[in-house]
């Protein structure tokens, strides 16, 4: 399995945090909750129910840990997600290295 590939699969499992989908690897992907849908997302069985067929994009593929991430929303919604966290990741450092109350010095 790559990175890019769109693969159809079955819900294996669904958690607080996601959905397990068996795509007929090893090992299902996790679809994280804010990959199911571009609606908010409570709660997860009002999207997904185990059994369902599903369309899956994987997104991440890591060996070491035998993971496979996908998704469920279109490409640019994911590269809309990827570049918010992104913006985040890089505010959380900045605040990070100048401390919780501190504020750079204009």
């Amino acid at each position: 399995v790559m990175e890019g590939e769109e693969l159809e699969g079955k819900v294996a499992r669904i958690t607080s945090y996601g959905a397990f989908i068996d795509v007929g690897c090893n090992v299902d992907a996790l679809v994280h909750i804010s990959r199911i849908s571009q609606e908010k997302v409570k709660d997860i069985n009002d999207f997904l129910k185990i059994g369902q067929e599903v369309e899956v994009r994987i997104i991440s593929v890591d060996g070491k840990k035998k993971t496979l991430a996908g998704s469920m929303l279109g490409k640019q919604a994911d590269q809309y997600l990827n570049r918010r966290r992104e913006i985040l990741t890089r505010q959380q450092q900045r605040q990070h290295s100048w401390g919780a109350a501190e504020f750079p010095k204009t």
